[in-house]
């Protein structure tokens, strides 16, 4: 909204008009906001969800530069985006989104019951869409060894596991561990298929969409 559109209304309620700094400041977040929701490298819709939740929190951060009068301003603009955006703000596809691209992952959240709830998330999705591997079956074309003193000295044998699938779990821990860049989704398909499922690209032509 423009600061004449704002002072307006301040004229109105008998109360002093906001200065050019104070719209600054409390726009500026905003104006951020809008600038990276827009852009070409992050027009998935998992970047919604941090991007309201820093921009709360910067809204907030901004009271002290305020004069006393528009000191409550953030609180109510905070409030307003709580109300707006109440469908999405715990939304199981907004949160497996957000957690699926690894620019993100849970670094955006501060509360650590929050995390866990994310996280246990993410494992449930990723062990619903794992594809059952095949069992093994033994060479037919291996030749049956003979009998050798190796037969005889028969001890427990070691599990090669270099070859088996990693576990759900492993799997996601990895992921959360891992550098955040989008290429290392490769090493993680199950968590790559979230992000292929529950991300999609905005086309930047329409930004009041996002």
């Amino acid at each position: 909204m423009p600061l004449a559109k704002i002072n307006k209304l301040y004229t109105q309620l008998n109360m002093k008009c906001m200065n050019d700094k104070e719209y600054c400041l409390i726009m500026k977040p905003f104006t951020l906001a809008l600038g990276i929701l827009q852009g070409e490298d992050t027009c998935f819709y998992g970047t919604l969800l941090p991007i309201l939740e820093i921009l709360m929190a910067k809204t907030l951060a901004v009271k002290n530069g305020l004069s006393k009068m528009k000191g409550e301003l953030p609180d109510i603009i905070v409030k307003a985006i709580k109300s707006r955006f109440a469908a999405i703000l715990d939304s199981k596809n907004e949160l497996l989104a957000t957690v699926s691209l690894p620019m993100f992952k849970l670094r955006w959240v501060s509360e650590k019951p929050r995390k866990d709830y994310i996280k246990f998330l993410l494992i449930k999705e990723c062990s619903s869409l794992s594809e059952k591997l095949p069992a093994q079956m033994p060479d037919p074309h291996q030749d049956a060894a003979a009998p050798t003193e190796d037969d005889f000295f028969s001890f427990d044998a070691q599990l090669d596991d270099s070859n088996l699938p990693m576990s759900v779990e492993t799997e996601v821990i990895d992921y959360l561990r891992f550098a955040p860049v989008m290429k290392s989704l490769h090493q993680f398909p199950r968590v790559k298929k979230v992000a292929r499922q529950y991300n999609a690209a905005a086309p930047s032509s329409t930004p009041d969409n996002k």
